[in-house]
């Protein structure tokens, strides 16, 4: 083929993929008779005008022996490094956005620990910080709820009984002119019995006397009662023998009913008589002296009779020394009763009678 001058030969060989497998499939296939195609085609200038002309491929003479193509050596070119190129930076921009997508997620789960885990942790936390495990809730076992226990009586320390009140019905202090007989008490009220009409009686130096006589007096004082206490101050100026004595009288009906505690100068001695029996009920040794001033207390509440008996002025025991039980008599008077022979002088300094409730 002419070329013209100024059409200086520009062509360059061109390697085109697709040409070279169908070469290498049409040789491979070993097709009989068959024209091979030269692949590589010189592109010249044509014309003034810039357009590009491709000559149209010779043919090989068919008496040429077909002969194997050997591949072209791989020519560098652009497009291949281009596309390595393009292929680093996309690793590389998937790698840093799967570096971000990792940190982003650390963060959320970071900030999801914190919340839930942290319970109460300051918002300016480090956030850098490991998260610590939540706190282990132990549960709690709810008590099973019982049924209310039945009250129980609470125990109580025993409470002494109290003593029983004392109302006074009648009292003497003797504190008057001396006069025979005893007249008014220093309360008001008359003395009874014999107290009043035995020359024996006499008001002497503040104090009641009985004297000159001899045998059983009686002097009452107040109501009759039936739970009552007797308390007395008094002496004898002589026992002789333990005929004499003076004594207290409750639920005295008369001579022949009443209870009487008294000391004889050896003892103190309680007794009942009734129907004009004699029944001694308790005696304790009280050794009394001559002219010496006794003081004695009997109480009889219900069926129960208490006797104690202390020298005057001194400590009243602070127990009974005689107690005894009986129910024959209900109700009476109170007073005192005497046995005095001739000589001998029985006197007395205080009496009361109150009434136990």
């Amino acid at each position: 083929m002419s070329q013209q001058p100024d059409q200086l030969p520009s062509s360059y060989w061109q390697f085109d993929p697709a040409s070279e497998q169908d070469v290498q499939g049409e040789s491979g296939a070993g097709s009989s008779g068959s024209t091979p195609v030269v692949v590589a085609s010189t592109v010249q200038r044509g014309d003034k005008s810039g357009a590009w002309q491709t000559p149209a491929a010779s043919s090989l003479p068919s008496a040429m022996p077909p002969q194997a193509s050997s591949p072209l050596p791989p020519q560098p070119g652009r497009p291949r490094r281009s596309h390595s190129l393009l292929r680093i930076l996309a690793l590389l921009l998937v790698v840093v956005l799967l570096g971000v997508a990792g940190s982003a997620s650390g963060f959320q789960l970071n900030r999801l620990v914190n919340q839930r885990g942290q319970a109460g942790a300051s918002p300016t936390a480090n956030l850098g910080q490991v998260p610590t495990a939540p706190p282990r809730v132990t549960p709690v076992a709810t008590p099973t709820k019982l049924p209310p226990a039945s009250p129980q009586p609470s125990p109580t320390n025993a409470v002494p009984t109290p003593p029983p009140q004392a109302v006074i019905l009648a009292q003497d202090d003797f504190q008057r002119p001396n006069r025979d007989l005893w007249g008014n008490a220093s309360d008001g009220s008359a003395w009874g019995g014999d107290a009043n009409t035995a020359p024996v009686f006499s008001i002497v130096a503040g104090t009641g006397r009985v004297t000159g006589g001899a045998g059983f007096f009686n002097a009452l004082l107040g109501p009759r009662a039936a739970n009552a206490e007797v308390v007395y101050s008094g002496s004898v100026s002589h026992f002789d023998n333990l005929r004499d004595n003076l004594g207290a009288v409750l639920r005295f009906s008369d001579n022949d009913n009443y209870y009487k505690a008294y000391f004889d100068g050896a003892q103190l001695i309680l007794i009942k008589r009734v129907a004009g029996a004699v029944t001694r009920l308790g005696a304790v040794p009280f050794p009394a002296q001559d002219g010496v001033s006794y003081s004695l207390r009997f109480r009889v509440v219900g069926s129960q009779l208490l006797v104690r008996a202390w020298p005057t002025g001194g400590t009243e025991p602070g127990s009974w020394m005689i107690a005894a039980s009986d129910s024959a008599l209900a109700v009476g008077f109170s007073g005192l009763r005497v046995l005095v022979e001739p000589g001998i002088t029985i006197t007395v300094a205080m009496f009361q009678e109150r009434s136990i409730a």
